[in-house]
């Protein structure tokens, strides 16, 4: 620790308080001078959190999908078209029912998803899961 405290320029005293507080947060391991990184709780961490995801939700009815997800997000929009509808039926389902969206919201839902939200947009109007009218904006068909 003395010698990390040294490269980095601060206080040895406070590198101790700090990699204390990181044992505390079970982040960090402390065998006499040895400090050991624990990831683990920080993916424990991340799975809760991909727990509270829309997406990831919805991937617990068709788990089959979540090939094509990472951690809430679509990371590849399938070649094949039946899993291709079967993802944009799982995308579409991110928009409220029976409710005209402005475009703005649309995107606001699909981008939960996928940065390209846009191109997500135009899938689910392409495959008629969602209507577009220029007037009143864009409805989940049920």
């Amino acid at each position: 620790m003395s010698a990390v405290a040294a490269a980095v320029g601060r206080d040895p005293k406070s590198m101790v308080k700090d990699a204390v507080r990181l044992k505390e947060a079970g982040l960090v391991s402390i065998e006499g001078h040895i400090l050991s990184a624990d990831l683990s709780a920080l993916g424990v961490a991340a799975d809760a959190i991909d727990a509270t995801l829309p997406v990831t939700r919805l991937l617990a009815e068709d788990p089959d999908l979540e090939r094509f997800f990472k951690h809430g997000r679509l990371v590849k929009l399938p070649e094949n078209p039946d899993y291709r509808w079967r993802v944009a039926q799982l995308l579409a389902r991110l928009l409220p029912p029976g409710r005209q969206l402005s475009e703005s919201e649309v995107n606001d839902l699909l981008s939960q998803a996928h940065s390209d939200y846009a191109a997500l947009r135009r899938l689910l109007v392409d495959l008629k899961l969602v209507t577009r009218a220029a007037s009143s904006g864009y409805q989940r068909v049920a």
